[in-house]
């Protein structure tokens, strides 16, 4: 019989101001992962000013007494791919001083994503693919609400997980996007090294952020692209007036009535972990 590794994984999270989900997609990786790498700040490197922080460090103390699985915490600001890259350079960090030997892979989901792998999928995944695999990729669904479509779900593809190899990087796209490359310039994420699959699929609740940070997100993405500063402007003025404020504020930073069908199990898990994890007890029962 041929032995199978079991990988070692290590979810990486941006979050900022994210109150509403971070406990969410944190839990949602939480049986799957060995190590979690947060990475926080907005663009100008500010912590978040809600209660994200306080539900980070709720959530590190109860996965490392239950299972011993440690939360690294940073700081960065600078566009998504330096964020991007500062867990990479944690991972490999963490990697050398806990004497990893076994195959190690990134799995990167936001604070505004929810993974779904209620049977364990991924560490299976990882363990069946060969070695010129470095990259997975699966179905991301995307949900958000505007004036114009009181719901709108959209399904995208999206690399959610790297195999760690060192001087990995990722690099700047036009557009504010980000490419991930090997130590020789070469694309992690093309054919022949990228396997993608439907057994898998992440969450996204677009809809959580502020019309602020929406704005913010939009202005840093359009100036990343060489816009000038009045070319960004207009293009931001014409993005905000899709929205009527008060609405767009009040269903972004109001929690609302969530429909089953766009639940993932994560969301439902979370409310009732969150007392219980702030008050330092016991996991609460699940259903």
């Amino acid at each position: 019989m041929i032995a199978v590794v079991r990988p070692y994984v290590i979810g990486c999270v941006l979050t900022y101001n994210s109150s509403a989900t971070v406990l969410a997609a944190l839990l949602s990786v939480a049986n799957v992962v060995n190590h979690v790498i947060v990475i926080g700040g907005d663009f100008n490197g500010n912590a978040s000013d809600d209660e994200t922080d306080t539900l980070v460090d709720a959530f590190a103390a109860h996965v490392q007494g239950v299972g011993g699985i440690e939360v690294t915490r940073a700081l960065v600001s600078g566009p998504l791919w330096v964020k991007r890259q500062a867990y990479v350079k944690e991972a490999l960090r963490h990697v050398e001083e806990a004497g990893v030997t076994a195959p190690c892979w990134l799995f990167q989901v936001d604070s505004d994503e929810v993974y779904d792998d209620r049977v364990n999928h991924l560490p299976w995944l990882l363990s069946q693919l060969p070695s010129e695999i470095v990259t997975i990729g699966w179905p991301m669904h995307l949900f958000t609400r505007d004036l114009e479509h009181e719901e709108q779900t959209a399904i995208d593809a999206q690399v959610r997980a790297y195999r760690l190899v060192g001087e990995m990087q990722f690099r700047h796209m036009a557009g504010g996007l980000e490419e991930l490359i090997d130590a020789r310039g070469a694309p992690m994420i093309a054919e022949g090294c990228t396997h993608w699959t439907e057994e898998l699929a992440v969450f996204h609740y677009h809809r959580h952020l502020s019309l602020r940070q929406k704005e913010q997100k939009v202005w840093q993405y359009l100036t990343w692209q060489g816009l000038a500063h009045h070319e960004a402007e207009q293009q931001l003025k014409d993005h905000s007036i899709h929205y009527e404020r008060e609405r767009w504020l009040q269903e972004c930073v109001l929690p609302r009535q969530w429909r089953p069908e766009e639940h993932p199990w994560a969301l439902r898990e979370a409310e009732r972990w969150k007392e219980a994890l702030l008050a330092g007890a016991p996991r609460a029962q699940t259903e």
